[in-house]
């Protein structure tokens, strides 16, 4: 997949096209990059996503977070062999660009035969360019529209917003349920106060690489940690561990379950998020922390 940062002097002679934010890439965006894919074969034309860069919903609201970066994005786009992948960069400027002036633009440029998108999809100033626009507008650059249904999991609609508001909410297999894979954060193991290691759960303490990425609600996890194409259970606490510290600083630490010697100090992690085993609670003391410790493991052991 080739990536594109420019897409005003890209040109294509023909192509098949969606746009979108598709931040999570999730089941609903699976079906419409499928979709893409499939006409993109059957006519022999480069399959294209446009995509932007922050997604419309964090540069308006700066509170809203990513569920995917734009480089976890693309490497999960190119495992679906879409050919090129255009990222614009979405500022001020572009915020008020007229739908009309934005098509016309990519029509003259990329020539797309099909533009393929889902029911609520709109684009442009004042998200004018909805289906109805680009119905519209179809015969004019000769393109034919492709308006695929809502994607439904358990009556739910599946959508981005739904995904972040269960991420945080810590309904993470209910995330992962609709992404249609496991929610993960990628971080860099980082030195920590040792305090695990004391109580007999040595942690790898986990800084964000994306500090944008969406955060599950504080509470003990089961979940994998991936290190150097080598997968491990474990157990994640994110919170800001009331039984040993006071700082009130929240933090990412992850007990991995192996007899290895890992050294994982400065070395970038993935961390999938499998179930919630319990919320954050403050113990007594550390022996009581530690018993709890136990019962945690044990339990994730059990579900993994």
């Amino acid at each position: 997949m080739e990536i594109i940062n420019n897409y005003e002097n890209f040109k294509l002679s023909h192509s098949a096209l969606t746009i979108g934010g598709f931040d999570g890439l999730h089941l609903g965006h699976l079906e419409i990059i499928n979709k893409l894919k499939n006409i993109s074969i059957e006519k022999s034309v480069p399959s294209v996503v446009i995509t932007f860069d922050p997604i419309p919903k964090s540069y308006f609201n700066k509170g809203i977070r990513s569920i995917l970066s734009l480089s976890q994005k693309s490497k999960l786009l190119d495992k679906r062999d879409i050919d090129y992948l255009i990222v614009i960069r979405f500022d001020d400027l572009f915020s008020k660009l007229d739908a009309y002036k934005f098509l016309e633009r990519i029509c003259k440029n990329i020539n797309p035969q099909d533009i393929v998108i889902g029911s609520d999809h709109s684009f442009g100033y004042n998200r004018t360019g909805n289906a109805q626009f680009l119905e519209k507008y179809s015969k004019n650059f000769n393109y034919t529209l492709v308006v695929l249904p809502d994607k439904y999991i358990n009556n739910k609609g599946v959508s981005s917003s739904l995904i972040r508001d269960s991420i945080l909410d810590k309904k993470v297999e209910f995330a992962s349920d609709l992404l249609g894979y496991n929610y993960f954060i990628d971080g860099k193991v980082v030195k920590g106060k040792g305090i695990g290691r004391k109580l007999g759960f040595p942690t790898a303490n986990i800084e964000l690489i994306d500090a944008q990425a969406i955060v599950p609600g504080n509470g003990v996890y089961c979940v994998t940690l991936e290190y150097n194409s080598n997968s491990f259970k474990g157990m994640c606490n994110i919170g800001i561990r009331p039984t040993v510290d006071n700082d009130g600083l929240r933090s990412i630490e992850v007990h991995v379950f192996t007899d290895e010697d890992l050294n994982l100090y400065e070395k970038n992690v993935r961390v999938s998020f499998l179930s919630l085993l319990r919320k954050e609670k403050t113990y007594k003391d550390i022996k009581e922390l530690a018993k709890q410790l136990e019962k945690d493991r044990y339990a994730c052991i059990g579900n993994n």
